[in-house]
């Protein structure tokens, strides 16, 4: 028999954290929620754009009354575990949507219904193959779109970045063979001529690519992430550190890495003789299990983890401002404009919750 003074001690109850003023439920979709995206700075800051396990693509605008009813809906053939505005200033408003059998679709938002009633599918305007370089049938993991200037400095395209499930692909496009479920681009002024990138997976690594010359080559930088240790792992999970979710920072030149070992990684993006770099600057471990999201939201780090929990974190204090144990089956966190900050919890519902 094992005597008490030889038993484990429990693991320490989760901190607690201030929890955000207010939580406002949307109805959104006929089962749960894949991803979530929020506008570019040309459209209004109440809009949202969700995906769900019914097919369906839907935009929403917070400030209608009846949150029941999405601004604009389209139907899909497959569901698309990735959806992303296009940033252009253009009003056609293009919104694009990575779906399950690998190919990709753009509607454009002024042709989309305005009730989801009708079992219509809306036309896209451009599609691309599943076969599209290579990348076969697997689905859209992540997929995000940027602009940036051509080196003439004449023209800003609006340029698709995408990863799939395919590791073959993977190493076409100089990516370590093993599968990538993280991709982030860094935000660069109005007229760049950068377009940077990062990747990460389950080799537990952080890749940071230059998409100015389409991802040819190998990385600029790798940085690989290593299993926490502080001697007392608090009643966290023991995963291996696999990457789960990328965030650049609009303002502060940082990148956050949702990791599967509970951790919250900050790396500072730096330059040098030998061309730009990641430097491990701080962990946050609030989490107790695996971290499957993150997203920079002015001076907040938000992030969210496989048991529920939803974290703000003060970028200025390192310290976390709200947290709320919002329950399981998160699939993405994101940040929104408005009054002290909002955000975004894309799950088995769409949830907003107001922080300040």
């Amino acid at each position: 028999m094992t005597s008490l003074a030889s038993a484990p001690a429990p693991p320490p109850p989760p901190p607690t954290h201030p929890t955000p003023r207010l939580r406002v439920d949307f109805p959104s979709h006929r089962g749960p929620l894949l991803c979530v995206s929020r506008p570019p700075p040309s459209l209004p800051p109440s809009l949202l754009l969700s995906s769900g396990e019914d097919r369906s693509v839907r935009l929403w605008d917070v400030r209608t009354p009846d949150r029941t009813r999405p601004h604009r809906c389209v139907l899909l053939k497959e569901e698309a575990p990735s959806v992303a505005f296009d940033p252009s200033p253009d009003p056609s408003c293009l919104v694009y949507s990575g779906l399950a059998d690998g190919s990709i679709l753009v509607h454009d938002l002024r042709y989309l219904r305005e009730s989801p009633s009708a079992p219509l599918v809306t036309v896209p305007v451009l599609t691309v193959p599943p076969n599209h370089h290579g990348c076969g049938d697997d689905e859209v993991n992540r997929l995000v779109v940027a602009r940036f200037t051509h080196k003439n400095g004449t023209a800003a395209d609006s340029s698709l970045l995408y990863v799939t499930d395919d590791p073959t692909y993977n190493r076409l496009a100089h990516l370590p063979p093993s599968l990538v479920t993280a991709l982030a681009v860094r935000p660069s002024p109005p007229g760049s001529r950068s377009l940077d990138f990062a990747t990460g997976g389950t080799d537990c690594a952080i890749h940071l690519h230059d998409g100015a010359k389409g991802g040819a080559g190998r990385p600029m930088c790798s940085v690989k992430v290593l299993p926490y240790e502080d001697g007392d792992a608090g009643g966290r999970s023991f995963n291996p550190p696999h990457v789960h979710a990328l965030s650049f920072s609009e303002t502060k030149g940082l990148l956050a890495a949702g990791a599967g070992d509970a951790t919250v990684r900050l790396y500072e993006v730096t330059r040098g003789k030998k061309g730009r770099g990641l430097h491990q600057s701080a962990v946050l471990t609030a989490h107790s299990t695996p971290v499957n999201s993150v997203a920079f939201h002015g001076d907040l780090l938000l992030s969210s983890s496989n048991g529920g929990l939803v974290c703000a974190h003060d970028m200025n204090s390192g310290q976390v401002k709200r947290a709320v144990q919002h329950g399981r089956g998160i699939n993405q966190v994101e940040g929104g404009a408005g009054d002290g900050g909002w955000c975004w919890v894309a799950g088995e519902s769409l949830t907003l919750y107001v922080l300040d």
